[in-house]
């Protein structure tokens, strides 16, 4: 099965936006937005919380070579046209509140289409410390990292002295686009982008709803890749399913192959 579509929508809302907010570029070191010459296509959607409450002011970015970013209304509302058939990184982003999820995912732009995001953002669980030597950590239920302090670097800051994680509802799933199998769980890990050397082990248990006794392709939201990094197979072992390698921290997805 491929996870792939023309347009998504994210929890299941229809119907486009009523209103939008200006675009505006990020500063990447560009002087100005290239011109478009070639194909185009768009993106628009609403960003609500877990209750389904909008959030206004999120910001919502497209990025390939250059990012484009935009504020979500008071209805939550967003929307980012004129952008080229590429691969890009969809990320939303709560700067108000910082203990909301950063959901990214590599997202394909489709030529002449709208693609709708209705974009769940969830509370993520309490943050859980690095230790001073490499331990095994749960910072979410049947999630297990093996982390310690000085393991994670950050381009936005201080490296991280802590991790957090949510297992994400499947009615809350991102759009999860161009992922060979079937979808078996959805996490998403801060602090966003963080980057791991080495990279993490970790597994999975029965607690996060999966079953332990089948192989598991993990992948992770590349965000300068614009698409899905291997995050290793996870195979059944004596602590559930073993074998994963985490890069970084951002969303991560376990696909049973086909």
């Amino acid at each position: 099965m491929r996870w792939w579509a023309a347009a998504v929508l994210w929890a299941g809302c229809s119907g486009a936006p009523t209103s939008s907010v200006d675009v505006e570029p990020v500063d990447t070191g560009h002087e100005a937005l290239p011109t478009m010459t070639g194909p185009t296509g768009s993106v628009s959607g609403w960003v609500r919380d877990a209750e389904g409450v909008p959030l206004k002011g999120a910001k919502v970015s497209m990025c390939a070579e250059i990012c484009i970013t935009t504020d979500s209304d008071a209805d939550g509302a967003f929307e980012i046209g004129v952008l080229p058939v590429v691969p890009h990184a969809f990320h939303v982003r709560v700067v108000d509140d910082l203990q909301l999820a950063s959901p990214m995912v590599p997202v394909q732009v489709i030529e002449g289409e709208e693609q709708l995001f209705d974009v769940v953002v969830p509370r993520m669980s309490d943050a859980v410390a690095l230790p001073l030597k490499a331990s095994e950590l749960q910072p979410t239920a049947g999630l297990h990292v093996t982390a310690a302090l000085g393991h994670l670097t950050s381009v936005f800051g201080e490296a991280p002295e802590s991790i957090a994680a949510l297992q994400v509802p499947e009615a809350q799933w991102p759009p999860l686009q161009d992922l060979e199998g079937t979808v078996r769980a959805v996490f998403y890990l801060t602090p966003y982008d963080a980057e791991a050397e080495p990279a993490l082990a970790f597994r999975i248990d029965v607690e996060a709803g999966v079953a332990t006794d089948r192989s598991l392709q993990a992948w992770v939201a590349g965000y300068s890749e614009q698409r899905w990094l291997d995050a290793g197979r996870l195979e059944p072992g004596v602590g559930g399913l073993e074998g994963g390698s985490l890069p970084l921290l951002t969303t991560l997805v376990l696909v049973e192959p086909e």
